[in-house]
């Protein structure tokens, strides 16, 4: 009976050693699974962050490169608008200068003679202004 007892335990125990023995080898064989299936993962959405990221650069630049253009389109049209505005006031503002330096020239020789006639007025004055006058003091 001790014997068998004896021998019931020792079976008892190289069983239960056996099977930690595959339990432990099962857990590590799980982890590495495990962990080489997180590592593969974490590559994964590494590589996705970083297209995302190279994308959302490109996107940024090119963006930015379509802001700019529409800008410097806007701003050259506003431009040709303002020159021609400017344009338009200056073409006016010649045909008035024009028109009022053909006026001044009409109203030139209409006036010729009247020109004239003012000389030798201006003249006549002078001449009279020269001869002495007489002044005449009064005293008491």
């Amino acid at each position: 009976m001790r014997r068998e007892r004896a021998a019931i335990t020792i079976q008892k125990r190289v069983r239960g050693w056996v099977k930690r023995k595959q339990f432990l080898r099962l857990k590590a064989t799980a982890l590495g699974i495990q962990a080489h299936g997180r590592g593969l993962l974490a590559r994964r959405r590494f590589l996705e962050m970083r297209y995302s990221r190279a994308a959302i650069i490109i996107q940024k630049n090119v963006r930015a490169w379509l802001c700019r253009k529409r800008y410097l389109s806007i701003r050259r049209k506003i431009i040709i608008a303002q020159s021609a505005v400017r344009r338009r006031i200056a073409r006016r503002r010649y045909k008035e200068l024009k028109r009022e330096a053909r006026s001044v020239e009409h109203v030139k020789k209409l006036n010729k003679g009247l020109e004239n006639k003012i000389i030798s007025l201006q003249q006549r004055i002078e001449e009279l202004v020269s001869i002495p006058v007489r002044l005449f003091i009064r005293t008491n």
